[in-house]
């Protein structure tokens, strides 16, 4: 692994860890993101989902930084980032103000919400595909992020755009 991919890998590993720590630090915020983001799980659940996303966060930066089957830990992180964007997303469309807390109360609001945070992600997706040390995926997993991202946008639009009643 050359130089690149391996402060790619750590920079990712690390990113993860501290974004876990951060939530469980101010599991309050993360807990009030989740609850906008999934309104119709109960309290009980939330509160089980504020601990469990930080502890896999948590254990897939560990998981990148042992080495122990780095190109599935790389892939897993690569699904992860695009679901959390995903999620982000969906949060941005319904409560446009809200924050994601991703990296709990460690990072300024706007950093945390809309373009900013899809823009981190995107980087990270990037990490994650540098540390695969494989120039050839560099490239399309780029592109699949870009891409990704811009559908999130352009549905972020419609959901805007469309009249109220219509099915969406």
């Amino acid at each position: 692994m050359d130089h690149i991919a391996v402060a790619a890998v750590g920079i990712l590993a690390v990113s993860f860890m501290v974004a876990a720590g951060a939530k469980l630090v101010s599991t309050a915020s993360f807990r009030q993101t989740l609850s906008q983001l999934l309104p119709s799980i109960p309290p009980r659940q939330t509160a089980l989902i504020t601990i469990f996303i930080p502890a896999f966060e948590f254990g897939l930066g560990l998981w990148i930084l042992s080495g122990l089957h780095r190109p599935a830990a790389l892939v897993t992180a690569i699904l992860t980032l695009l679901a959390f964007s995903t999620a982000l997303q969906w949060l941005h469309i319904h409560s446009p103000s809200a924050a994601c807390h991703c990296f709990g109360d460690l990072l300024p609001h706007q950093w945390q919400q809309g373009a900013w945070a899809q823009v981190r992600n995107v980087a990270l997706l990037l990490l994650a595909a540098l540390g695969l040390n494989e120039r050839a995926v560099l490239a399309p997993i780029a592109l699949v992020a870009i891409v990704w991202i811009a559908v999130l946008a352009g549905w972020k639009r419609w959901a805007q755009h469309r009249p109220i009643g219509t099915p969406g």
